[in-house]
């Protein structure tokens, strides 16, 4: 049985005892969907393993499996996304073939981790040029999180927590893993793989990204620069900058980041 997903992480450590959702849970009013299902995990002798592409040992050749067999869309849900040319050549595969391919993950604005933004922020412009919708997280204003440093302050209060994906609004993965190469490599990770079409709309509900009021959508202009598109209350609006990122964040990850081995962020 399967209740719900946590989308959103407050960074507070703990759920508020005044929500709905927590109230219907502990007092077991929360309606079930059942649904056939089964786990997918990283046996812990992936770190003596140098081979990723073991079934045996990985759980991501299962999940590129299930993400390679959409006929019509794919929808990827990561806090860290970074692809690598194994996953960019993979997506694009789909693309090719006419699927829908859409991602979500953390702006710089809401990321928690600057240096793993760095590592997905190589790949923004090749993955809009192979037909990749990119949507960013945007950070809730008004609501505020105690910074890891000062270095890499930042102004966004909510930040995107979940991995899961949709494939063909039928199959939805929910687990610990994402979509970067430390979660591939190094980690030991787990998840679900649930043939529910009733769930896997409630997903897709739940991101709304063509609404455009939680997320940037990612777009490349005709000089082939990045843009980023909103929503407001005045109606669409549109940036040429990494959008409600400090200066301060930004600074210090142009002069740090490129130190940093994208496999081990």
């Amino acid at each position: 049985a399967f209740a719900a997903v946590s989308v959103l992480n407050t960074g507070q450590g703990q759920f508020p005892t005044s929500s709905d959702w927590v109230r219907r849970l502990t007092t077991a009013s929360l309606p079930m969907t059942w649904a056939p299902a089964h786990a997918v995990y990283d046996r812990p002798a992936k770190i003596e393993v140098h081979d990723a592409d073991d079934p045996v040992t990985h759980m991501g050749p299962h999940l590129r499996d299930i993400g390679d067999s959409a006929q019509a869309e794919l929808l990827l849900i990561s806090p860290y996304f970074i692809p690598g040319e194994a996953g960019l050549a993979l997506l694009g595969k789909l693309t090719e073939r006419g699927v829908r391919v859409r991602v979500l993950t953390n702006s710089l604005a809401s990321t928690d981790v600057p240096l793993v933004h760095f590592g997905y922020a190589r790949y923004r412009v090749e993955l809009l040029r192979k037909g990749i919708d990119l949507y960013e997280l945007r950070p809730v204003e008004g609501m505020t999180v105690p910074h890891k440093t000062r270095m890499f302050a930042r102004s966004g209060g909510l930040s995107l927590h979940a991995k899961a994906f949709v494939v063909d609004r039928r199959v939805a993965f929910v687990g610990s893993m994402n979509f970067d190469p430390r979660s591939e490599i190094h980690n030991t990770e787990m998840g679900v793989f649930i043939d529910s079409p009733q769930l896997a709309r409630e997903v897709l509900r739940l991101m709304d990204l063509d609404k455009l009021q939680a997320s940037y959508r990612l777009m490349l202009s005709p000089d082939g620069s990045l843009r980023w598109l909103a929503a407001d209350d005045e109606g669409e609006v549109s940036f040429d900058y990494e959008p409600d990122a400090s200066f301060a964040t930004k600074f210090w990850l142009e002069l740090l980041a490129p130190l940093a081995p994208e496999e081990l962020l």
